[in-house]
């Protein structure tokens, strides 16, 4: 795939709304695009692997329980996996109980096939059982990953028990990824969105690039989990992708920690798809991205989507969004569209990156 760079020039221009998506009347600055270069290719990666060893925690159990948050990232090597900064709450929008924490690897290799085995007991008797994967298959000596258990709505308990287990495992996994930068921001009353970019250093091609995030209170308990792959499928190396992870309550947010996984691919991505030409127009609030593609291989390509990258003057990410897909015949070109509806004001330059198949 081809990236095609775009300097924005701020034109003071009155908006108009989008029917549907915007509330808002005037407009802020509009950003017409100037083309000035065309770059290299691009494409995404997933998940890791876990060991045994137990560690167990009782706190009180309420829908919303008070706990004393431990101590962060000291794992001691050697120590055995635990589960830390968990708490319960209630899902204010489907209802249901859950439980959410880490489990740290304080053993000295790696882990895989991490689980938090949650226990709740009734006047000290076992009432309920569940495991619970950690969001990230495996772990190194020293990292830790979030869980969120959905318990629905389980048997009347009086207490509950956590520990972890896992087994070990020779391989390492494919993490060798620098996150360029983040940024996040209230996208709804009730949602924080995290958007980021990450590039990949792993030195070869890789696919199923996955983002996990774990969102903490301020007093360092875990508050929720998210998780995402890169808006770019599959990645060369040293390639760029931008992310975008959500989480309810932003208002109980004090801080995030991202891990990165991923898995090698034998192949590289398409490197024979273009956008000729790009477009953008401010509507309301909403920034709309359009333009052409085109098919410059010998092939068909399906599942063509072009990957917009918005960024400041620093080069720190601001927003990103997608295309839906299409399918171009070799040598056809197409249309392609992206909508940002908020958030993107302060961008001066645009990143724009096809996939496809």
């Amino acid at each position: 795939m081809r990236r095609l760079v775009v300097v924005v020039i701020g034109v003071f221009v009155a908006g108009t709304l989008l029917a549907g998506l915007v509330l808002a009347q005037g407009a802020p600055p509009v950003f017409l695009p100037l083309v000035i270069a065309n770059g290299p290719n691009h494409s995404t990666p997933t998940p890791t692997q876990p060991s045994v060893a137990t560690a167990t925690a009782t706190a009180t159990p309420t829908a919303t329980v008070t706990r004393t948050p431990t101590a962060t990232p000291t794992a001691t090597p050697g120590g055995g996996l635990a589960v830390e900064n968990y708490q319960t709450y209630v899902d204010g929008v489907a209802g249901g109980l859950h439980v959410v924490g880490e489990i740290v690897n304080g053993e000295m290799s790696n882990m895989s096939l991490l689980r938090a085995n949650i226990t709740l007991l009734q006047d000290g008797q076992p009432v309920y059982n569940q495991t619970q994967p950690s969001l990230v298959f495996s772990l190194r000596p020293g990292e830790r990953a979030p869980f969120d258990a959905s318990l629905g709505t389980p048997p009347n308990y009086t207490s509950y028990t956590i520990d972890a287990s896992g087994q070990p495992t020779a391989q390492d996994p494919v993490d060798q990824f620098t996150i360029l930068s983040q940024r996040t921001f209230t996208e709804t009353a009730n949602t924080l969105a995290l958007v980021g970019e990450l590039r990949n250093d792993t030195g070869g091609n890789v696919t199923f690039v996955t983002v996990t995030g774990t969102f903490y209170q301020a007093n360092g308990l875990v508050w929720r989990a998210g998780q995402s792959y890169t808006m770019l499928g599959k990645l060369a190396a040293g390639q760029r992708s931008p992310f975008k992870l959500t989480a309810y309550g932003p208002q109980q947010i004090a801080s995030d920690a991202l891990i990165v996984r991923a898995i090698i691919s034998s192949t590289p991505p398409r490197g024979d798809l273009t956008v000729v030409s790009s477009n953008v127009t401010v509507q309301g609030t909403v920034l709309l991205i359009t333009g052409q593609v085109r098919n410059d291989g010998g092939t068909t390509a399906s599942n063509v989507q072009v990957v917009a990258s918005l960024y400041d003057a620093g080069n720190q990410i601001i927003n990103a969004g997608v295309s839906d897909t299409s399918t171009l015949a070799a040598g056809a070109s197409g249309p392609f569209s992206i909508t940002i509806p908020a958030n993107w004001q302060g961008y001066t330059t645009m990143d724009l990156q096809v996939q496809g198949n």
